[in-house]
C-alpha cells in the first residue's frame, strides 16, 4: 500500500501529456502547411504566368518572356543561374517543379518551373525570394498569425486541462462519498436502499459492497451461531464428567496409588475443556470493555498453567526451560489467563521431543518449541485451531500475537503492553 498510486494524479498526468502533444502536434503543422502553402502559392503563380504567356505567344511569336524584379524566364539551360544548375540538371523535364537553397544565402530560395513551348523550346520560369522581397506588412500579418496560434494554443491547453480537473473533483467526490458509504456500512443500514452515486461503474460497485457486506454478516451470524451452539453442548458433557470424577474422589479413589495418575489426567483435560468452553462464549459474547481489569502477576499464573498442562508432556523426552522473571500485567484476568493457557498447552500438546523455550521478557511472552522434521506439516495444521480462537482475544485485549513457522521450530510472540 505504501507504493500505491492516485487515480487523480494519473488521469491528470496524461491529459497534460496529451494536450502537449496536441498542441505541440499542432504547432508543427500549422508551420509544415504555412510553407507548403507558400510553395503551392508560387508554383500556382508560375504556372499561371506560363499560361498567360502562352497565350500571348499564340498571337504573337515575337511576345517577350515573362521579366520582373524577382521574377525571370530563361530561354536555355545554360542561361540558368549556377546555384541552380548544380541542383537541377539538363534532363529536368518540363512540367516540373523544384525548390533550390540559395548556397551563398541561406535565406534566399529559387522556385523554377519548366514549361515546353509549342514550338518544342523548353523555358525555365524562375521565381526567387531572399532578404531584399521581405514586406514589413507580411511579416507583421505572419508574427500576428502566431501570436493567434499560441494564444488559441495555450487556451485550448487551459481549457481542457480545466475541464479534466473538474471531472476528476466530481468523481473523486463520488468516489469519497461511496468510500464513506461502504465504510459505514453495517449490519442496520445493510438492507437499506443504496444512494444514487450517479455514474453506472460506481453503482455497480456500491451493489458489490452491499453484496459482500451481506455475506459477511451472513458469516458471522452463522459463527457466532456455531460458537453459542458449541459452547453450549460440550457443557453437558464436560458437568457430566466433572460429576462423575467429584463422585470417585468422594468415594476415595484418588487415594488409591493406582487410580491417582489417571484421575489427575482426567481432571486437568475436564479443566482445559471447562476453559475452551469459556473462550468460545467470550469470543461469541465480544464484551471486554465490560470486565474488571486487574493487576495479575504473570509469572505466577504462567508458572500454574504450566504445572497444570506438564501432563501432556508425559512419556515425551521434551525438556521445558523457562525465564520468568516478576512481571505484573494489567487485563481481565480470566480472559488473559485463557490466552497463556492456549498459547502454553498448544505448545506442550504439539511437541514429541526437543526443547521448549518459556521466556518473559519486558512485556513480552515468547513460546518457542522444537518440531520433527518429518511431521512439520501435520503439527503446524494442529497449533491453528488454537491460535485462531484467541486471535480475537488478544486483539479486543490491545495485545498483538506473532506466529513465526519454520521447518524445525515453531514460535509464538504476544506483545502485552
Amino acid at each position: 500500500m505504501k507504493n500505491s498510486q492516485s487515480i487523480k494524479k494519473l488521469v491528470l498526468l496524461f491529459v497534460l501529456i496529451a494536450c502537449s502533444l496536441l498542441v505541440i502536434s499542432y504547432s508543427i503543422l500549422v508551420n509544415i502547411f504555412f510553407e507548403k502553402g507558400l510553395v503551392l502559392a508560387v508554383q500556382h503563380r508560375l504556372e499561371l504566368e506560363s499560361n498567360f504567356y502562352a497565350a500571348a505567344y499564340e498571337k504573337d511569336k515575337g511576345t517577350r518572356l515573362p521579366d520582373a524584379a524577382n521574377f525571370k524566364t530563361f530561354q536555355d539551360y545554360e542561361g540558368l543561374p549556377a546555384e541552380i544548375k548544380e541542383k537541377v540538371g539538363p534532363d529536368f523535364p518540363a512540367g516540373e517543379f523544384d525548390i533550390v537553397h540559395s548556397v551563398k544565402n541561406e535565406n534566399e530560395f529559387h522556385f523554377i518551373y519548366s514549361w515546353k513551348r509549342s514550338d518544342g523550346k523548353v523555358l525555365y520560369f524562375v521565381y526567387s525570394l531572399g532578404d531584399a522581397d521581405k514586406s514589413e506588412l507580411i511579416l507583421s500579418t505572419l508574427h500576428g498569425i502566431a501570436y493567434y496560434t499560441i494564444a488559441t494554443g495555450l487556451i485550448l491547453f487551459l481549457g481542457i486541462i480545466l475541464v479534466a480537473l473538474l471531472i476528476i473533483r466530481r468523481i473523486t467526490k463520488l468516489v469519497m462519498r461511496l468510500t464513506d458509504w461502504a465504510v459505514n456500512l453495517n449490519n442496520d443500514n445493510v438492507e437499506k436502499t443504496i444512494g444514487d452515486f450517479q455514474y453506472k461503474e460506481l453503482n455497480q460497485l456500491a451493489v458489490l459492497f452491499q453484496r459482500n457486506m451481506r455475506r459477511q454478516l451472513a458469516g458471522i451470524q452463522r459463527e457466532q451461531k456455531f460458537l453459542r451452539n458449541a459452547s453450549h453442548e460440550l457443557r453437558t458433557p464436560v458437568a457430566v464428567l466433572q460429576s462423575n470424577l467429584d463422585w470417585l474422589n468422594r468415594l476415595g479413589a484418588d487415594e488409591e496409588e493406582k487410580f491417582k495418575r489417571p484421575l489427575s489426567s482426567m481432571e486437568k483435560a475436564v479443566n482445559n475443556m471447562k476453559e475452551l468452553i469459556t473462550t468460545l462464549l467470550w469470543i461469541n459474547k465480544k464484551d471486554i470493555d465490560s470486565m474488571p481489569k486487574h493487576e495479575i502477576k504473570v509469572d505466577d499464573q504462567l508458572q500454574n498453567i504450566i504445572d497444570e498442562n506438564s501432563y501432556l508432556l508425559a512419556n515425551k523426552k521434551v525438556q521445558v526451560k523457562m525465564e520468568l522473571p516478576p512481571q505484573v500485567v494489567s487485563a481481565p484476568e480470566t480472559l488473559a489467563r485463557i490466552v497463556w493457557s492456549n498459547i502454553i498447552r498448544n505448545s506442550f500438546q504439539h511437541t514429541y521431543q526437543g526443547e521448549i523455550n518459556i521466556s518473559l521478557l519486558e512485556g513480552m511472552l515468547t513460546v518457542t518449541n522444537d518440531l520433527i522434521p518429518d511431521a512439520a506439516e501435520s503439527i503446524s495444521e494442529g497449533f491453528g485451531l488454537g491460535l485462531m480462537l484467541i486471535q480475537d482475544l488478544t486483539d479486543s485485549l490491545g495485545w498483538h500475537l506473532t506466529v513465526n513457522e519454520r521447518s524445525t521450530s515453531y514460535s509464538v510472540r504476544l506483545q502485552m503492553d
